[in-house]
């Protein structure tokens, strides 16, 4: 049954999105909770930010890295049963897995002034590293920080000022992204609305 454990041997396409913020440092056992993206199956799920996933699928979680690998082998439509501690006491969520936003939201009629994300960034060992962060940018808001590594956009591999440039060209303030980020070897996806710049 493709809804609990790992899925069959064979199955293709792109992992199921679950939409929760993650937080690699905090101490185990299980995944504490970040945040869940708007609108996400997490949110949907009414997972939020100070809850620490415990067990899914009827597995117990040692740490978040546990959860990551077990949802690497899911797809969407996946169903996931998550045991969740809130506050002392736990509660049992079940999230429907979603196909990962992969388009921006269309810029509102009439936008024309180009999207802004506030970041100085420079390539290292083949990266696109954050060096510096605007905190009047939508970045800054996102909780993106220097020493980050900007992965992909909307999916897509970054691996140069070029190919980011290239890819937020003809996006206009208003616009929606998803940024995945690498930190200290953890990835996380944000959700960044391009603004104009100051």
């Amino acid at each position: 049954d493709p809804h609990h454990g790992q899925p069959p041997r064979g199955r293709t396409g792109p992992p199921g999105f679950l939409g929760v913020y993650l937080d690699p440092d905090a101490p185990g056992p299980g995944a504490p909770v970040d945040g869940a993206q708007p609108g996400s199956p997490a949110a949907r799920a009414g997972l939020r930010e100070g809850d620490r996933i415990v067990a899914a699928n009827g597995r117990s979680l040692t740490d978040t890295r546990a959860l990551v690998k077990l949802l690497g082998g899911l797809r969407p439509g996946d169903r996931l049963r998550l045991e969740v501690e809130r506050e002392g006491t736990r509660r049992t969520v079940v999230a429907t897995l979603a196909a990962r936003p992969a388009e921006p939201a269309p810029a509102p009629r009439g936008a024309e002034r180009p999207g802004w994300l506030g970041v100085a960034l420079e390539v290292r060992a083949g990266r696109l590293v954050v060096i510096e962060v605007d905190e009047r940018g939508p970045v800054a808001r996102a909780g993106i920080r220097p020493g980050d590594a900007i992965l992909r956009v909307d999916g897509r591999a970054v691996a140069s000022l070029d190919d980011l440039a290239e890819f937020l060209s003809g996006r206009p303030a208003g616009a929606q992204v998803q940024l995945t980020v690498e930190r200290r070897g953890w990835e996380k996806t944000f959700s960044i609305t391009l603004a104009e710049r100051p």
